[in-house]
């Protein structure tokens, strides 16, 4: 049994020996993927439909629905900082029923209570916390439950598992539109299924092994290197530097369900099927993204980092010209192919450069990207359909929400590509 502690998979590594290698991997692995799926469908679950939500059921303005979407961005920023190494102190078992306790409660609060600030609160406090847990630790228990030869498809095979939770998430909350007439009743359907998910999700976890120690030498791999050490070191705030910027990168992908579902009702005929488009975006993803994995044998992590983004950032220019299902569909497949490319990878480079003992916390800094971008997406949506595409106004200037949405992003595309030496880092010996 290989050194799980060895770097990640090298260009010289053969495709074969990674499939092989990953088969091999412990069977909590595979739990640990299902634990993904059927927590990331939950959170986006109440993600997809939020927008409307606020604004339709609770009137909320666009503004003031976009800060609560902010809002939540934020918090689940703050919790995957705060709680990154939360792993290591009680194990990936325990953190992981905390957290999807949490997340049942949360449903459960919701569901219960009419007023729309308690449920505001219970979903900040709850629902936030839950996410939080589980984009952190999913990604650690990929990393301590595969070999360094599979780690790559491993976190590959991760991001399908994402795209798929997503999708299925979507088709199930458009499916319940199309089903039912929007109302009060409605959504407690949804928040139901979100419940559901939470509820498989715990059980999932219950049947989650610790780490197996048995196979390694020594103690290492549970070092905790302190937070005060950590940022000492240049390399985290290079790290720091690139993540900001990916933030800006990533706040696009947060408009699909952020910005889309509201974008759509207002200017196009029969527009309450954002879900299918987001079924159409996540199949694209599956399909995208063991193609790109190729890369990582001829590309280095930084270079595909900045090539996946760019196609990310340029999509919702194709809204510019064309603003129909058609116009929509095009960016979808621009965002899906970014998406694709850069989004295992971005992990992929953040195990490569963490130093040993300081893992938890640099790929908790990584979840941000996250979390943090839907404060970006919020406000920025707020504020360009307020000017832009008010409900009751004109429609004729609605396509510079996206103009917008494109130029402030591809500006931070601009700045990792010509501050590459700056920000680059090599992987950690």
């Amino acid at each position: 049994m290989e050194d799980i502690r060895n770097p990640l998979v090298e260009k010289k590594s053969q495709l074969q020996e990674a499939v092989d290698c990953l088969w091999q991997s412990p069977y909590y692995l595979w739990i640990t993927l299902c634990i993904k799926f059927t927590s990331f469908a939950a959170f986006s679950v109440i993600a997809v439909c939020s927008s409307l939500y606020l604004t339709n059921i609770h009137h909320f303005s666009e503004r003031e629905t976009g800060l609560i979407f902010a809002s939540f961005g934020l918090m689940i920023g703050i919790y995957s900082v705060c709680l990154s190494n939360l792993a290591k102190i009680l194990g990936i078992r325990k953190t992981m029923i905390l957290g999807n306790i949490m997340g049942c409660i949360g449903y459960s609060l919701v569901l219960t209570t009419e007023n729309r600030y308690w449920q505001f609160v219970f979903i900040l406090i709850f629902l936030m916390f839950a996410i939080s847990i589980n984009l952190t630790n999913t990604k650690l228990g990929v990393k301590y439950y595969t070999y360094p030869k599979s780690r790559s498809l491993a976190y590959t095979l991760y991001y399908i598992v994402f795209f798929v939770a997503a999708g299925f998430a979507s088709g199930g909350v458009d499916i319940l539109y199309t089903l039912y007439d929007e109302g009060p009743e409605l959504y407690k359907i949804i928040f139901s299924f979100g419940l559901c998910l939470y509820i498989i999700t715990l059980i999932l976890s219950l049947f989650l092994r610790e780490i197996d120690l048995e196979n390694t030498e020594d103690i290492e791999i549970i070092f905790i290197m302190p937070s005060r050490e950590v940022i000492k070191l240049k390399r985290f705030w290079k790290f720091v530097l690139l993540v900001l910027l990916m933030l800006i990168v990533k706040s696009v992908y947060f408009h699909l369900s952020g910005t889309l579902p509201l974008y759509m009702d207002r200017t196009i005929e029969n527009g309450k099927h954002f879900g299918l488009m987001m079924v159409i975006h996540q199949i694209i993803l599956l399909i995208a993204t063991p193609i790109f994995t190729y890369l990582v044998f001829y590309m280095d992590k930084y270079s595909i980092i900045i090539l996946g983004s760019f196609f990310t950032t340029a999509s919702p220019l194709a809204l510019y010209y064309e603003n129909s299902y058609l116009g929509i569909t095009f960016m979808i497949i621009l965002i899906s192919l970014g998406e694709s490319i850069y989004a295992p990878r971005l992990v992929d480079y953040t195990i490569e450069i963490a130093p040993k003992g300081a893992e938890a916390i640099f790929l908790g800094i990584a979840a941000v990207t996250n979390s943090l971008p839907l404060i970006i997406t919020g406000i920025s949506s707020g504020f360009l359909m307020e000017n832009y595409c008010t409900k009751d106004g004109s429609k004729d200037e609605c396509h510079n929400v996206w103009v917008w949405v494109s130029g402030y992003s591809l500006i931070a595309v601009f700045v990792l590509f010509a501050l590459r030496k700056y920000i680059e880092d090599k992987p950690y010996a």
